[in-house]
């Protein structure tokens, strides 16, 4: 797989100056030239390159990041090319598109940034249907385009300007996410869009859609059928995840999200392990042990205290790029997670988004003819929050899939009549009740109340002890004191094993 890549109508050699080469070893890099652009690639095997990149005479197309259903779109086009059984992923894509057009690619299941070189003066680059894979752009001091999925693969590079938005102003664009971000002089290309570029005779930047998820006009359906509905297309989006794999893991709070993902990938494998996260004072470790027990998984308990939490909030807000207080209080935890899991296997399955997209977040007494704009709205600023980027996962190895987020999932659930989601004063009202009569989980665990994991494993807490604050205060300060953070890595330098102790990193950061 490439981990990572940046790109730039300029000549430029990766050098000692730049970032790159303090956190991943030159020799992972590779760098050669398209038409008038300078690529530049990671990935841990050199090797494997070949698999992502394609070439179809003057076109040529590379796959930053994961495509899932790979062999289901082979099938799908075997009508058309009958060696496509052995064509590589990008040689796939590279077909599709050439075929089909890029209306095609919302058929693609991943976490993906594709760039396609269509003409000798033409670049398009898409994004994935879920932004799962981010990707900027910028200009430099000489009008030069920069292209990548990282901001940290531009930290020391001359002439790229890395100063940030006031704190103000970047939750501003948490809130109203298809404004901008943190940086002021580099833009995001939204999920489901393409950024084109025409070099002559200038350099000419556009951005439209390709695929959009937004519908006014509600999913209505019998109970009966969005039940078997769901349970077609979540099994579905759980095989797609799991691949060819024989072992997974997945993080399991023992809530209803995280234990129905794990119920229903527990038929689908050889073995099952599951990591609970909390801290002696408070966790969740007695209903994921039930879940664990029901299931017959392999569960591992990982405590977790002030040194193991505040170096891996250093590390996420470095490699997945967050910069607000839930999210890091969210992250975190994952980090120490996915550092336990490198040690068990490859791919990991999550709960995550279930809330998201089922209404976990609402209340019982929410006006359901206002619950899809608040969806939607909370479905664009997860999205740009940086909650689902994979670094920090690939830091460790491994693959992080979501599948209650698979493109199908979310066109199915999204728009679903909101009756079906909060009904009988419980929000996520179907799932709860198909996990119930599928007879996937106990009823404890089904109906049981949601508590957002950093909560309810006292992150929340042990964050405002550190910081001084009550933890009733809000996020006020820890939005202040992330920000202060990510100005320190990402325009100040600081490395992060500067930052990623409780002693060096109050000193070093002022909030």
């Amino acid at each position: 797989m490439i981990y990572s890549f940046f790109m730039t109508n300029k000549r430029k050699n990766i050098d000692s100056k730049t970032n790159l080469n303090r956190y991943y070893p030159l020799h992972l890099w590779k760098q050669f030239i398209i038409n008038s652009y300078q690529v530049n690639i990671r990935t841990e095997c050199i090797g494997e390159f070949d698999q992502y990149f394609a070439k179809l005479k003057k076109q040529a197309l590379i796959v930053i990041g994961e495509i899932y259903n790979i062999s289901a779109l082979k099938k799908m086009m075997l009508p058309l090319e009958r060696d496509v059984m052995l064509y590589s992923p990008a040689q796939v894509v590279l077909l599709l598109l050439s075929a089909f057009g890029e209306h095609a690619l919302s058929l693609l299941e991943g976490c993906y940034t594709l760039v396609y070189f269509k003409q000798p003066n033409e670049v398009f680059v898409y994004t994935d249907l879920f932004s799962q894979m981010p990707c900027y752009y910028t200009k430099d001091s000489d009008d030069n385009i920069w292209i990548t999925t990282e901001i940290k693969n531009l930290i020391g590079i001359e002439g790229i300007d890395l100063c940030l938005n006031s704190l103000r102003e970047s939750k501003f664009f948490l809130n109203n996410p298809d404004k901008s971000n943190i940086f002021k002089n580099i833009k995001r290309i939204p999920s489901g869009m393409c950024l084109s570029i025409s070099s002559l005779p200038d350099a000419q930047i556009k951005l439209h859609s390709y695929h959009n998820f937004y519908s006014k006009k509600p999913l209505f359906l019998s109970e009966e059928q969005a039940t078997q509905i769901f349970e077609e297309l979540f099994n579905q989006s759980i095989m797609d995840a799991i691949g060819n794999q024989t072992e997974i893991s997945i993080p399991l709070s023992g809530g209803l999200d995280s234990s129905l993902v794990a119920a229903l990938a527990n038929k689908k494998v050889k073995k099952l392990w599951t990591v609970s996260i909390g801290r002696e004072d408070a966790n969740e470790f007695s209903f994921a042990q039930d879940v664990s027990k029901l299931l017959g998984s392999h569960h591992l308990e990982i405590f977790m205290e002030l040194p193991s939490f505040i170096q891996a909030l250093v590390h996420s807000v470095f490699y997945n790029e967050i910069y607000d207080g839930v999210c890091g209080e969210i992250h975190a935890p994952f980090y120490l997670m996915y550092k336990k899991i490198s040690e068990l296997g490859k791919t990991v399955l999550t709960g995550y988004g279930a809330d998201m997209l089922f209404a976990g977040h609402a209340t019982p007494s929410v006006d359901l003819s206002s619950l899809y704009e608040r969806l939607w709205k909370g479905f664009q600023r997860v999205q740009w929050r940086g909650e689902f980027r994979p670094f920090v996962a690939q830091k460790w190895g491994i693959d992080v899939r979501h599948p209650f987020c698979s493109n199908k999932m979310i066109a199915f659930s999204l728009h679903l009549d909101p009756n079906l989601k909060i009904a009988k004063n419980h929000v996520k009202y179907l799932l709860r009740n198909f996990a119930m009569e599928k007879n996937y989980l106990p009823e404890n665990i089904c109906w049981r109340e949601k508590i957002a994991i950093e909560r309810a494993s006292s992150i929340h807490k042990m964050f405002s002890d550190y910081l001084g604050i009550s933890s009733n205060f809000g996020y006020e300060k820890k939005d202040q004191f992330m920000y202060s953070l990510f100005e320190k890595i990402f325009v100040h330098h600081v490395p992060i094993e500067d930052l990623d102790s409780p002693k060096t990193l109050k000193k070093l950061v002022n909030y």
